[in-house]
């Protein structure tokens, strides 16, 4: 379990977890060898609080992170993913024949509706993971479900993580959730809480080891 106080605090207390190879697995993934601690949960306190980018965070994956904050939050600029699909435009299924009816389904309007209207709900949900797709692609959506409540006044995330890699990934993943979560909070008049990560599979590529063991001296 890691709590840290920010966005860029948690992602750097997270690669700690590489640290002691004896709560690693080792295997050979279908990218190459790769160790992984199971079962990861990253809370953080004040998730928009400055600065959101880590200075550690290597800057050539810096791009990386208006692509992933861009599918969170629906810019019409950003190229279609399947992340900002699910979001925004999931395929909706109606009638006995199985058809698909004409009219996708916005699932974070439907979230911002709900929040507004029945902000204790344990109901406010979106999913990622589509199992007639996704079990049959090379590269599936990482995310698979994200929760949101408002207790106290204050809105609450959760998104929860098939799989992602700590060392490149999660962190514009982190952030790219993060503003999808200051967005739904200050569009229906909640303060802003803190977010969570559950991540089933949290890895890093043996070949960037290296990188994270000397980042961690």
């Amino acid at each position: 379990m890691i709590y840290a106080e920010t966005i860029s605090e948690a992602w750097l207390s997270s690669l700690h977890l590489f640290a002691d190879g004896a709560q690693l697995n080792r295997y050979e993934s279908d990218r190459g060898p790769c160790v992984e601690r199971e079962d990861v949960l990253i809370s953080v306190r004040r998730p928009s609080t400055e600065p959101i980018v880590a200075d550690a965070y290597p800057k050539v994956f810096r791009p990386l992170i208006d692509g992933v904050v861009s599918a969170f939050v629906d810019d019409p600029s950003v190229r279609q993913s399947s992340l900002r699909q699910r979001l925004y435009a999931w395929p909706r299924r109606s009638g006995k024949d199985g058809g698909l009816s004409a009219e996708p389904l916005n699932q974070i309007e439907l979230a911002r509706k709900m929040i507004s209207e029945s902000p204790n709900s344990r109901f406010i949900m979106a999913g990622f993971w589509d199992p007639e797709i996704d079990p049959f692609l090379p590269n599936p959506v990482a995310p698979l479900h994200a929760s949101f409540r408002v207790r106290d006044g204050l809105l609450r995330s959760t998104l929860m993580v098939r799989t992602v890699d700590a060392w490149m990934g999660a962190f514009p993943m982190f952030v790219g959730f993060a503003a999808l979560h200051r967005s739904l909070a200050e569009s229906t008049g909640r303060g802003i809480g803190g977010v969570s990560f559950f991540v089933l599979s949290y890895h890093v590529y043996e070949l960037d080891l290296p990188m994270v063991t000397e980042l961690l001296l």
